[in-house]
This record gives structure tokens, C-alpha cells and sequence, in this order.
């Protein structure tokens, strides 16, 4: 965890260096295939996650396109701590269900791919903002 501080933003109080620590630790640290290239061989199904598209393109940026076939879109992930994640939709788009599936745009199932479990834990902190499980139903 790193918390910059420079001359614009020193706290001046206990309390606002206690919100700095904790924005830090809330603030997942990660980079995308938009910041880097990013080898998920070997990843696969982990688990699921439920949100707006919307929501992943705000915590991750543009996803890149998918493979024509089953998926239309995709983000790959790699956290600080070492973990891979990909985020995509699987056969609930245009790409395998025609003109009749929804707009990506609308799309809220998303897969979650990765080397472990952890994949889920990370992109739902990245996401929700809270560890994965933690005020879901």
C-alpha cells in the first residue's frame, strides 16, 4: 500500500490521516490490459460476479473485444499482490446468441477467469469496494 503525500494534500488532523489510510487500503492497486500486456494462459472459470457494465468499465476501463465466437468483451487484470483476473461475458451475447441477445452495454453476468480463487476476491474489492462475499446476496 502506498500513500502519497504531497505539499497539497498533507493532513492536518488525525482524523484526515486515518481517511487517507483508509482510502488507500479501500483503493485496490492494479493494472489492465489497457496499462500493460497482461499473459492469462491458464486461467479459467472462478467464479461470477453481478454488475452493470458500466460499473467495470468505470473500475477498469475499456474492455477489450472478445473472441467473435462466445465472448464479446474482456478485461484482464493483474493485481499487486500477483493475482490474474479476467472479467467476460460467456454466451449471453451477440457474438453466440445473435441479433436478439442484449447490448453488451446491458449485459450484468459477467465470469470471472483466473489461477485461483483469489481472482474473485480481488476484482470484487476492486468493484464493490469491499471483500468478496461481504454484503452480497
Amino acid at each position: 500500500m502506498i500513500i502519497e503525500i504531497t505539499k497539497d494534500n498533507i493532513p492536518k488532523t488525525k482524523n484526515q490521516l486515518k481517511n487517507m489510510i483508509i482510502d488507500a487500503i479501500k483503493k485496490p492497486s492494479f493494472q489492465t490490459h489497457n496499462d500493460i500486456k497482461i499473459s492469462v494462459n491458464g486461467t479459467c472459470l472462478q467464479g461470477y460476479i453481478t454488475c452493470p457494465f458500466s460499473k467495470l468499465v468505470e473500475t477498469f476501463g475499456n474492455p477489450m473485444i472478445g473472441d467473435f465466437d462466445k465472448t464479446d468483451v474482456e478485461w484482464n487484470i493483474t493485481f499487486a499482490d500477483g493475482t490474474i483476473a479476467t472479467i467476460y461475458n460467456w454466451k449471453n451475447g451477440k457474438n453466440y446468441c445473435g441479433d436478439e441477445a442484449q447490448e453488451v452495454e446491458e449485459i450484468t453476468d459477467w465470469n470471472i477467469g483466473g489461477k485461483s480463487q483469489n481472482a474473485c476476491v480481488e476484482v470484487y474489492k476492486a468493484v464493490f469496494k469491499q471483500p468478496y462475499g461481504i454484503g452480497m446476496e
